[in-house]
């Protein structure tokens, strides 16, 4: 390849690179119990157990919260599983 075709390919690369910010996510594992629901929830090294006396909606939503209060410099967007995703 010449010299000129391989500086005009890593300038196009560069500019396509720049266009393209890479965007991070975390993942949240919730684990289920046929019974009660979700159970725990893991993200990285962060565990969470769900209280007796607490809802499955408002273990959720503590989840994100500590989760987004732990990652505040980055702001990922949190991925979770959600039911209809048993069967993927």
């Amino acid at each position: 390849m010449s010299t000129a075709l391989e500086r005009r390919m890593n300038k196009l690369e560069d500019k396509a690179a720049k266009k393209q910010p890479m965007e991070f996510i975390r993942i949240a594992r919730i684990f289920v119990e046929p019974k009660r629901g979700a159970v725990s929830a893991m993200c990285g090294d962060l565990h969470f157990e769900r209280a007796e006396d607490e809802t499955e909606d408002a273990f959720r939503a503590r989840v994100v919260r500590e989760i987004e209060a732990d990652d505040l410099r980055d702001k990922r967007p949190i991925v979770a599983m959600t039911p209809t995703d048993i069967d993927l």
